[in-house]
């Protein structure tokens, strides 16, 4: 999918596909059950190695009592192997749940592209990709190296109130961003 490409994206106002994933021990996990208490961010991963994505988590691990605050919570989304996920969640001590996708069906659902060398490892990349690597280290890669990653947040009602997909990989949206999200 062309990330410049925006007639194929999901938009702000639009029902959030219901879709299941799994958690880290394989069980079914139906995300409209966990937006249905409160707004959800969804963070859909690159990869397990992707340092940006590992910064991510850091970063939102560090977010998490703010968004509690504003009455969120946040699904770490990754198509990694549950031992791998358990093992992010529990080496970085994420207070969230890290989910997996092992198929990429809600990636899809959720329309998150696939980018091209560039967008993924491209000059525009390596500075904050330096600057990832000394924040948060970096892991094996597995899955598709091309996989972008994508930020939404689904309100109670299950509409969209964030949907951003990424320019490259080193691309997330900012905290006040996800917190007015969370208050439309």
């Amino acid at each position: 999918m062309d990330i410049a490409a925006t007639s194929d994206r999901l938009t702000i106002g639009e029902a959030a596909p219901k879709v299941a994933v799994q958690d880290c021990r394989g069980e079914r996990v139906a995300l409209a059950d966990r937006w249905s208490q409160r707004p959800l961010l969804i963070q859909f991963a690159r990869h397990l190695g992707c340092t940006f994505c590992r910064d991510r988590a850091k970063q939102l691990k560090l977010d998490y009592p703010e968004i509690q605050q504003h009455n969120g919570d946040v699904v770490f989304i990754t198509m990694g192997t549950h031992e791998r996920a358990q093992q992010l969640q529990d080496g970085m001590q994420l207070p969230f749940d890290v989910l997996v996708d092992p198929h990429r069906a809600a990636y899809q659902a959720f329309r998150v592209p696939r980018g091209n060398v560039s967008q993924v490892a491209g000059p525009q990349v390596w500075l904050p990709g330096l600057g990832a690597v000394i924040r948060s280290g970096f892991g094996k890669p597995t899955g598709d190296l091309l996989q972008l990653q994508g930020t939404f947040v689904v309100d109670t009602a299950g509409m969209l109130r964030l949907a951003h997909l990424p320019r490259n990989s080193a691309d997330h949206p900012q905290l006040v961003d996800i917190l007015a999200a969370m208050e439309a």
